[in-house]
């Protein structure tokens, strides 16, 4: 099969997400229960699957993803 897979990577996918907290001190984060007004938000995917995959891929390896869907 010209299309074939070497590797299927499988576990845990997630969506990762930073927000933009340039305007917030270092002081301000240790109160606890405080609600802070954060910047904008940069978000990426995380996990196992798709960090290992992803380098996998970088690397030239043919490479297939795997990944339970959990909605709640």
């Amino acid at each position: 099969m010209k299309n074939s897979l070497e590797i299927i990577v499988c576990g845990h996918l997630c969506l990762d997400m930073f927000p933009h907290m340039e305007n917030i001190s270092a002081k301000a984060l240790v109160i606890p229960g405080q609600l802070l007004e954060v910047g904008s938000l940069n978000y990426s995917t995380g996990g196992l699957v798709s960090n290992t995959g992803l380098a996998l891929h970088r690397l030239g390896v043919k490479v297939g993803l795997m990944a339970r869907l959990v909605t709640t």
